[in-house]
C-alpha cells in the first residue's frame, strides 16, 4: 500500500456477533501481518454495491482518491437450508490514484444502477453504459439474492435486451450463486463481485453482476486495459 494514501477498512459482520470479541481478533490478525495500526469500522448492517455510487459521486480529493477495504463475513451458529458461510475480502481502489502509484488491479468494477421504474431492461442497459459495453458484450451474469420472480423478470428483461448470458446454450452464461452454494445474506452482493473479479481476470471478458439488498442492483466489471482509467463510471 503507497504511504500516505488513505485507506479505509469496514468489517461486515452478523448481528449476533460480539462487537468487541470481533474488534480484538481483527487486530491481532491485523498485527500478525506486520501492518501498521489500522482502525477498522464495524458494520452491523448492508453495505453494498450502491456504496460504490456514492463514492464516484465525491468531487476530489481523500474522500475519493483512497483504498477501501471491505470484508463481508456470513457467519450463523445453526445454518438454515439453502444458506451458505462465506467470507469476503475486496480491496476497491479510485483507478487513476491506484494508476500514479504504479499499481496494477486486476479488474475494474463501474458505477453500480439499482432498479427503479424503468424496469431491468433500462437497468440493464445503464450498467452497460457505466462499464462501456453493449448487453450483447456481457456473456457471464452473476446472480444472488434474488427471489424467483425477481429471476424471471431479470431474464425476460435479458433477453429483450439481447443479453449474451440470456443467448447462451442452456443459459450457461447465467451463474445463480445462491443456487450453487447456498444464500451469503448480506455477503452475497461482494461474494458476486469476487467472482464477477476472478472470472474478467482469467477471461479478459466484462461480467454484469446482478444482486439485490433493498431493491435489485447491478453493475459491470470488466478486466484491465479495455478503458482509460480517467473515466468517472
Amino acid at each position: 500500500m503507497p504511504r500516505g494514501v488513505p485507506l479505509e477498512v469496514y468489517l461486515q459482520l452478523p448481528d449476533h456477533v460480539d462487537v468487541t470479541l470481533a474488534r480484538h481478533f481483527w487486530e491481532q490478525a491485523w498485527a500478525a501481518l506486520g501492518l501498521p495500526p489500522r482502525g477498522a469500522s464495524l458494520v452491523m448492517s448492508r453495505l453494498g454495491m450502491m456504496s460504490l455510487d456514492s463514492w464516484l459521486d465525491v468531487p476530489g480529493g481523500a474522500d475519493l482518491e483512497k483504498f477501501v477495504l471491505v470484508v463481508a463475513v456470513a457467519l450463523s451458529e445453526t445454518p438454515a437450508e439453502n444458506s451458505a458461510e462465506a467470507g469476503v475480502a475486496l480491496l476497491l481502489g479510485w483507478a487513476p490514484m491506484a494508476a500514479r502509484h504504479g499499481l496494477t488491479p486486476i479488474a475494474r468494477m463501474h458505477r453500480p444502477v439499482a432498479v427503479r421504474s424503468g424496469g431491468v431492461t433500462e437497468a440493464i442497459k445503464h450498467a452497460g453504459m457505466f462499464g462501456r459495453c453493449g448487453p450483447d458484450q456481457l456473456h457471464h451474469l452473476w446472480q444472488s439474492g434474488l427471489n424467483s420472480v425477481e429471476k424471471v423478470s431479470l431474464l425476460t428483461g435479458a433477453a429483450q435486451v439481447g443479453l449474451g448470458a440470456a443467448q447462451t446454450d442452456g443459459f450457461a452464461g447465467v451463474h445463480d450463486i445462491d443456487a450453487a452454494l447456498g444464500s451469503a445474506d448480506f455477503a452475497s452482493p461482494w461474494l458476486a463481485v469476487s467472482l464477477a473479479v476472478e472470472q474478467a481476470r482469467q477471461t479478459t471478458a466484462p461480467q454484469l453482476i446482478v444482486c439485490r439488498e433493498d431493491v435489485m442492483e447491478l453493475a459491470v466489471v470488466q478486466p484491465m486495459g479495455r478503458q482509460p482509467d480517467t473515466e468517472r463510471s
